[in-house]
């Protein structure tokens, strides 16, 4: 795995500088970040606001331009031969429970099957696509009636038995109809300078460049989970962006949606 191959604090550069590119487009397309677990990344949308007629999409959306970054995103600055990131996703829709668990550093936690949902199709996914439920799929149509799904069936989900899922190849992203804005391309070289000022003396002055970084307009889908884990195999550099899918999760009642990755 990478973290056996890799020198500590080069993967968590390498997770810093991806993280920060996440969040810049959780915000521009307006879907919720609830936690990251190691090398996994999990966010909701139709949830911190009503997001009903769109949260699939959004979800998908947000999905695809995850993978476009982390295919952009160097696994070492200083070896270029190791590649970039490859990330699997998955998401599903249906309803959770969200809440704030135990007094001892709290945190927002969400709750209910349609988080394990989403996960599984992450576990199922491969690398640089995304996979969706049936039930997710179902939402997607409805809202973007132009995406292309591709069937696939899951013959021994773990703790589901057999399930029917999606490939997510293609959907209209009327959220970013331009892809990535620069300030996401940007962040590897920001993020950089922030994590080596951090042991000199011009700390503030990165911390500055990186709060500069423009981020995009909100614009995302109803209440979704979503969840981003890297492939172990790093990514070979690309001259233009993967247009692949990547898992989502997505929840129903109440609209929300959960993706992992």
């Amino acid at each position: 795995s990478m973290s056996s191959s890799m020198e500590a604090h080069l993967v968590m550069n390498m997770l810093d500088r991806l993280y920060t590119k996440f969040d810049l487009l959780a915000e521009a397309y307006d879907i919720f970040k609830v936690e990251t677990i190691g090398d996994a990344y999990m966010a909701v949308a139709n949830l911190h606001k009503k997001q009903e007629d769109d949260h699939a999409q959004r979800t998908a959306c947000f999905a695809r331009a995850l993978v476009d970054a982390a295919n952009h995103t160097p696994v070492d600055l200083e070896d270029a031969s190791k590649g970039t990131v490859q990330i699997r996703v998955g998401f599903h829709s249906g309803p959770v429970v969200a809440t704030v668990v135990g007094k001892m550093n709290p945190r927002y936690c969400l709750f209910g099957d349609t988080v394990n949902t989403a996960s599984r199709m992450e576990s199922n996914s491969q690398a640089g696509r995304i996979l969706c439920s049936s039930a997710a799929a179902k939402v997607l149509r409805s809202q973007a009636s132009a995406c292309g799904l591709e069937r696939k069936t899951l013959p021994n989900v773990k703790g589901k038995g057999e399930m029917v899922a999606y490939w997510v190849n293609s959907v209209p992203d009327s959220f970013l109809p331009h892809g990535l804005c620069p300030s996401v391309h940007a962040a590897d070289t920001a993020r950089a300078r922030l994590n080596g000022a951090l042991e000199g003396s011009c700390c503030n002055q990165a911390k500055e460049e990186v709060k500069a970084i423009p981020s995009e307009q909100e614009a995302v889908a109803h209440q979704s989970v979503v969840s981003f884990e890297h492939h172990d195999a790093p990514a070979h550099q690309h001259d233009t962006p993967i247009d692949v899918p990547l898992e989502a999760v997505s929840t129903i009642e109440p609209v929300h949606a959960a993706a992992t990755l």
